[in-house]
């Protein structure tokens, strides 16, 4: 019946969902994306701010990582000197080892903040609906 029209509608074009910012791409994982805290379990955070070690080029970060009430904050670094400079707002993979007890100190009001962990890759932020992967721009592993 007029003006509706029955139309099918196909999905065959491009596979990836791009998100408009790394924060937005942050808080949908802080939804749907995996969040447990477990050790050597790869959870997505954001770059909130980064400084480089010129000695070793290892990058020292502050990121919220992804959890359901919003994301916790913790200080990581890259697990080496290699690879892609992080600037404020990029994604990426951090992998909790275990709690540390100098972190303990820094982040008394939350527990998750006290974890050790590394960032061990910067991704790209979108979705692939066809695989159920992460698009690295690099990896420090």
């Amino acid at each position: 019946m007029w003006p509706f029209t029955t139309k099918k509608t196909s999905f065959a074009g491009s596979a990836i969902l791009p998100f408009k910012s790394g924060k937005a791409f942050f808080e949908y994982q802080c939804e749907v994306g995996i969040v447990d805290l477990k050790p050597k379990q790869g959870i997505v955070g954001l770059v909130k701010k980064v400084s480089l070690e010129p000695e070793t080029n290892i990058q020292n970060a502050t990121l919220q990582i992804a959890s359901r009430d919003g994301g916790f904050e913790t200080f990581s670094q890259t697990a080496n000197g290699k690879g892609d400079r992080l600037v404020d707002g990029d994604i990426v993979i951090w992998v909790p080892l275990h709690p540390d007890p100098i972190l303990a100190s820094v982040y008394k009001n939350d527990k998750r903040s006290q974890w050790m962990g590394l960032i061990v890759a910067r991704v790209a932020p979108e979705i692939d609906t066809q695989r159920s992967q992460f698009r690295f721009y690099c990896k420090y592993t």
